[in-house]
């Protein structure tokens, strides 16, 4: 079983130094300490390296992707603080690549292009690809630009234009869209299914974000009903404890008035009989005498 992998995420210009440092592996070059999870010897015979783009073709890189951006955004309408790159990390797990005998480097070129047709390759900023992690992935930096029909008005006359405009929310914004991002990569990975010398992998989709909650309710609506039923059976036994125990006492209470009962019933025959014989010897008192003939 084996599942594609695409992550993304929105880049202000402010986030860009450090994105740039991870992909372009420029952790020596600015004395930062390279992460635990990168490991240069895991490279063989690959190389870990990155490519800049400019119109959608292979540049000598005079400067970093940071630079290359800043270019293409020059006469783009934008906001301050606006998202200026979108960069996508593309992959697929570990068992298609080792059951399926694939070229990682051919896998990842084409997940480059699968990008590059949602954005326009004049839109490609640079594509950076990884060998030295768990398993081989490429990042693409793309900036976010569409063209957009605008309406004016004004003293003249009014009228409509067509200018490029920063729009990440086109791409990244919200869950249908990201939902949708995962269908068509999705259907992107199917085409390599049956590829290389070893056939048995097949792809399968993640569940969908709405799937999850409705599993994780349906869940956890389930375990509820279960605690709810477990604790209404509890009730119900502690109910029944008190009864056997308010029972116990009565029964308790009762045995003791009973004994006092039975020791006042002794202590009043005893009383009763020392009642008669005083009476009897107050009767024969002085009333001694013999019938005789």
């Amino acid at each position: 079983m084996a599942y594609g992998l695409i992550r993304v995420r929105n880049l202000s210009m402010a986030e860009l130094n450090g994105t740039e440092i991870h992909n372009f592996r420029q952790y020596d070059a600015n004395g930062i300490d390279r992460p635990e999870n990168i490991k240069p010897e895991n490279d063989h015979h690959r190389n870990t390296h990155s490519v800049l783009y400019r119109d959608g073709k292979p540049i000598e890189a005079d400067g970093g992707s940071t630079e290359e951006i800043k270019k293409r955004l020059q006469g783009v309408s934008q906001r301050k603080n606006s998202v200026v790159a979108i960069e996508y990390a593309v992959s697929a797990s570990n068992e298609f690549f080792r059951k399926g005998s694939y070229n990682a480097q051919t896998f990842l070129d084409k997940a480059v292009e699968f990008v590059a047709e949602k954005h326009g390759k004049n839109n490609v900023i640079s594509a950076s690809f990884h060998f030295d992690e768990s398993n081989p992935h490429a990042h693409v930096i793309v900036v976010p630009i569409v063209k957009k029909t605008v309406k004016w008005k004004n003293k003249r006359g009014q009228g409509e234009r067509t200018e490029e405009r920063l729009c990440a929310r086109d791409f990244t914004g919200g869950p249908d869209k990201l939902s949708k991002l995962q269908d068509d990569y999705f259907q992107f990975c199917k085409q390599f299914e049956g590829y290389g010398e070893k056939k048995e992998v097949v792809f399968y989709r993640g569940t969908k974000a709405a799937e999850q909650l409705k599993h994780y309710t349906k869940q956890t609506n389930h375990e509820i009903g279960i605690l709810r039923q477990e604790i209404a059976e509890t009730k119900n036994v502690v109910k029944l404890k008190m009864k056997q125990l308010e029972l116990e006492v009565k029964e308790a209470e009762m045995i003791k008035k009973t004994t006092e009962l039975q020791k006042r019933i002794e202590i009043r025959k005893e009383q009763n009989g020392k009642t008669d014989e005083n009476d009897k010897k107050k009767w024969t008192k002085g009333r001694d005498f013999t019938i005789g003939f």
